[in-house]
This record gives C-alpha cells, sequence and structure tokens, in this order.
C-alpha cells in the first residue's frame, strides 16, 4: 500500500457583501418653539444618507422621526412622524432623503427635545453596523401646548395733555410664548396725581398683534378723564381681559411712564 503525504492548502479569504446606512445631517430650518396638536413648520426638512459599505441598496425603509431628551434614540421617545420610502443608495454614494412632518402629535409631553431621524427602524436592509442609522438636529426645540405670554415693556403718551382732550398711547410688549397674540385687549390707563397712590382709570379697547417670541406694539388712541385737575401724573398701562387669545401670566402686564403734565 503506497503512502502518500497529505498537502494542506490555505483557504482563500472571502468576506460577505454588505452595507452601511450612515445617517450623517439632520438638515432643515428648525424654529424654536413648536406647539402639539399644531402644524410642524420645518422647511427643507431633510436627512442625509450614505452608504458606506460595499453592497447596494435597493429596499423599501421605514424612516422615523423622534423627539429625544438626550439626543440618543429609545422606545421612550415620542414619536412625531413616520414614513415609508423605497431608498436606492448605491455603495460608496449618498442621497438626502426629505422627511414629512406636517403635525406636531398631541400627546407629546412638554420639554426640550432633539429631533431625531432613524433610518431603516424595522431593519430590513443587512448591514455590518446598525448603531450609525441616526442623526439629530444640531440645537433643541421647545415642545409644548399653545399658549401666550404677554409682558408689558414700556408705555408711551403723546403729549402734551389736557383733560377731556384725545391724545394717542403706545404699549411695548414681548410675547413670550409659543403662539401668535392676535385679538383684542382691554387696556386699563390710569392716571395718578404724583404723590398719591390711586388715581382715575380710563378703559379702551385696542387690537393686539405680536408674534411669538417677538415684540410689538399696542397702539390706540384714548381721551383724557375730564375731571383731572392741571398738575402732574404718572400714567399706567395694564392689559386686562382678552379676546380671540388668552394671556397666561397676568400679573406683568403693567408700564407706566415718567410724570407728564395735564393741563
Amino acid at each position: 500500500m503506497n503512502s502518500r503525504p497529505v498537502v494542506c492548502e490555505p483557504l482563500e479569504g472571502r468576506q460577505l457583501l454588505a452595507a452601511d446606512l450612515v445617517a450623517s445631517a439632520l438638515a432643515g430650518r428648525f424654529p424654536g418653539d413648536l406647539v402639539t396638536g399644531a402644524k410642524a413648520r420645518i422647511p427643507g426638512l431633510t436627512v442625509r444618507l450614505n452608504n458606506a459599505g460595499d453592497q447596494d441598496v435597493r429596499e423599501n425603509v421605514v424612516v422615523r422621526l423622534l423627539a429625544s431628551a438626550d439626543g440618543v434614540p429609545d422606545g421612550g421617545d415620542p414619536v412625531l412622524a413616520e414614513q415609508t420610502n423605497r431608498l436606492r443608495i448605491n455603495a460608496g454614494r449618498g442621497r438626502r432623503l426629505p422627511i414629512k412632518f406636517r403635525q406636531v402629535p398631541a400627546n407629546v409631553p412638554q420639554g426640550t427635545y432633539r429631533i431625531i431621524a432613524v433610518v431603516d427602524v424595522t431593519g430590513v436592509v443587512a448591514e455590518d453596523n446598525e448603531a450609525n442609522n441616526y442623526v439629530g438636529s444640531s440645537d433643541s426645540v421647545a415642545i409644548a401646548p399653545s399658549f401666550v405670554n404677554l409682558t408689558a415693556e414700556n408705555l408711551t403718551v403723546d403729549a402734551p395733555l389736557a383733560a377731556g382732550r384725545p391724545t394717542r398711547m403706545t404699549l411695548t410688549v414681548l410675547n413670550s410664548g409659543n403662539s401668535n397674540a392676535r385679538g383684542t385687549a382691554v387696556v386699563n390707563v390710569t392716571f395718578t396725581p404724583v404723590g398719591q397712590t390711586s388715581g382715575t382709570v380710563e378703559s379702551v379697547n385696542l387690537r393686539v398683534n405680536v408674534r411669538a417670541r417677538k415684540t410689538g406694539a399696542i397702539r390706540g388712541r384714548l381721551v383724557v378723564p375730564s375731571t383731572l385737575a392741571a398738575g402732574q401724573y404718572s400714567v399706567s398701562a395694564t392689559i386686562g381681559q382678552t379676546f380671540q387669545f388668552t394671556d397666561s401670566n397676568t400679573t406683568d402686564n403693567t408700564a407706566t411712564t415718567t410724570p407728564i403734565t395735564v393741563r
């Protein structure tokens, strides 16, 4: 029986092809606030994707938009939007994927969040690395129910003043809420003699139109009370009852002028 030596040759190394979706940027004109139950206004919302693997992708993938308090997606993050896209992206190439975000869900808890896009949520694309499939907004966004908060900052009254005669006033206010203040307000204007603590009140209905997170002016005409005696007065204006909107904090609604002469 002939004996032949056994020769072992090394097998040729093989590597399986795989895609690697990398979410590299979330772009859009992000506002400082989003209002629950209202339209989500983020123009140009897109996620930038790269295929860092060596396998082309031709799959229907689920893209999910989350509100994350810590910038890392998890099962407790509120879902803002979800869509399915036919994704075609060759190995080594990239593309932008538009995200449709039409309305903020009413059940999102009030808080400050980063907006996160997660691509291929259901894992239909075979990848070597699933941990790089999400990307968040660079800035935080406050999400809360709609509210208006007017703060009176300055009051000017056209001088000179004459008892029983009309004048014009401008009340500068800050709306620190996340919704526009549009409607009518009763403004109570008080004329207090210098050195006294009580005065005469004249109420006027004035139009209000102040955008969210902006400073605006409430302007109008009022008549100086005819009962005022000539002298020096401090004039204050207080925003009282409002119509078509609700002021969430009424403790900061008064502004006062320096002493003004009434003839």
